[in-house]
């Protein structure tokens, strides 16, 4: 299963500028609803493969539920508006995402693949915003 969590720089010189989280809202009106709608799109995806992901191989699998938790690290660390709003589509993604209740076939493992596919893309444009 791919990471979905990418961007980071491993190292920054003393001559690089200030790390500025892209949970800053700094461009356009169109660029940071355009932010918005892709946190809260990979917040989605992730709950949906948490989904598929618990179907198949129980409650203790919680690897989606991880990767959730260090992506509000990285883009809502402190409680507030967007901390909630994540939270909240990642649950709301969830519960659909059960209520479709496919079991552990193998249509629910093309899914998770797909989801993360669908994952990682929307990680590598977030990430884009890191890149100085």
């Amino acid at each position: 299963m791919a990471c979905l969590l990418v961007g980071l720089p491993l190292s920054v010189s003393a001559q690089s500028p200030p790390f500025t989280p892209a949970a800053t809202p700094t461009g356009t009106v169109q660029e940071d609803a355009a932010l918005e709608g892709d946190l809260t799109q990979l917040a989605k995806v992730l709950g949906r493969a948490h989904a598929l992901r618990v179907s198949c191989n129980g409650q203790a699998d919680q690897v989606w539920r991880m990767y959730m938790r260090e992506f509000l690290d990285v883009e809502a660390p402190d409680t507030g508006e967007r901390r909630s709003r994540l939270i909240e589509a990642f649950n709301t993604a969830f519960r659909q995402e059960q209520s479709r209740s496919i079991g552990c076939r193998q249509e629910a493992q093309q899914t998770e693949a797909d989801l993360a596919v669908e994952g990682r893309q929307l990680a590598d444009r977030l990430a884009q915003r890191y890149i100085y």
